[in-house]
């Protein structure tokens, strides 16, 4: 999918953004090379963050009609924070070109600027990138076929499997396997009698509860 190849740069860029940003501020004195190189950085970030939104309402349209509405709120979400992504990174790239200023006032003060607003953008591509990635690597949205009822059928099968195979194994199937360990005590017989009345709605509860009371086993 074209969206998937322009949503990893910009996360990269936000995240290295952060110590770029925070090296202009210890070196504001010196040459502009480092600002220039962090100011083009995020002019990068801004151009492939606007590809990524771009894409991404495409994607966001392909999705099928019959989408868990779970599953599209976190799309949704994801959808509508990527949008705001390219202007986070736009507002670093121009506070950053204001630092390019020989007036030393100007450039402190925007240089602390940039580092709010890098720190402020990290976080919100990190969420964004949350759950885009919760979309894709939980419920399947984007993978090949994209087999999002197959991904939310198999988080519940193996609890719906669990309880079927409890249901099609009561406790007073067990009984068998436990006697012979058991022994022939009055205790042993006491507790496999409470066992069995336990699931005495079963035939074979009933047979063990017959069985126990009529003496085959001792009680």
């Amino acid at each position: 999918m074209l969206h998937a190849a322009f949503v990893h740069l910009p996360i990269a860029l936000a995240i290295l953004g952060v110590p770029m940003v925070l090296f202009c501020a210890f070196s504001i004195q010196k040459g502009p090379t480092i600002r220039c190189l962090t100011l083009l950085m995020y002019v990068v970030m801004a151009l492939m963050a606007y590809g990524a939104a771009y894409t991404g309402k495409g994607a966001l349209g392909e999705l099928a009609s019959d989408t868990p509405s779970d599953v599209y709120e976190v799309v949704q979400r994801h959808a509508e924070m990527g949008e705001k992504i390219w202007i986070f990174a736009a507002v670093v790239a121009v506070s950053l070109a204001v630092t390019l200023v020989k007036s030393m006032t100007a450039r402190v003060w925007f240089t602390v600027i940039a580092l709010l607003l890098s720190l402020g953008t990290a976080t919100w591509v990190v969420l964004a990138g949350h759950y885009g990635g919760t979309a894709v690597y939980r419920y399947g949205i984007g993978m090949p076929g994209d087999n999002t009822q197959e991904v939310l059928e198999g988080e519940a099968g193996p609890a719906t499997e669990g309880r079927e195979e409890n249901e099609a194994e009561p406790t007073a199937y067990l009984l068998e396997s436990m006697v012979p360990s058991m022994g022939n005590s009055t205790l042993a017989s006491g507790v496999l009698y409470s066992m069995a009345r336990l699931e005495d709605d079963t035939d074979l509860g009933r047979t063990w509860v017959r069985r126990l009371s009529s003496g085959d086993l001792p009680v």
